[in-house]
């Protein structure tokens, strides 16, 4: 997210953030980023709302599973699979994060089940 944002491009993210008595929760950021010309310094603007419970339920299995194989294996595991995830929906991050954004049920829950069925058959 930040190797794109520092790039110059706009990002939008799903994002798991912790309040100060520990509790979670989601908001979707969309970031855009401003610049006037080439050699001026970016200024980034973060556009946040809460997400909603199907985009969370949808989310949610596909973040947890990230977050394991990121703990066990690092985050260049957790990188691989994402764009793996990605390319056997034939799709970009952006898009998928748009679908999932407006997702009102858990049908990514389905995928990403169906997925790592995929990926240990392999």
């Amino acid at each position: 997210m930040w190797d794109r944002i520092q790039n110059g491009k706009n990002i939008k993210a799903l994002i798991k953030n912790r309040t100060k008595s520990g509790e979670y929760y989601w908001v979707v950021t969309d970031f855009e980023i401003k610049k006037e010309n080439t050699h001026q310094k970016a200024t980034y603007i973060a556009y946040q709302y809460a997400a909603s419970q199907g985009a969370i339920r949808s989310i949610e299995p596909l973040y947890t599973h990230l977050r394991q194989l990121e703990s066990t294996h690092g985050i260049e595991a957790s990188l691989n699979y994402i764009q793996s995830f990605l390319e056997v929906r034939h799709t970009n991050y952006d898009d998928f994060m748009s679908r999932v954004v407006k997702q009102d049920d858990g049908i990514l829950k389905k995928f990403v089940s169906r997925f790592k069925k995929i990926i240990h058959l392999r």
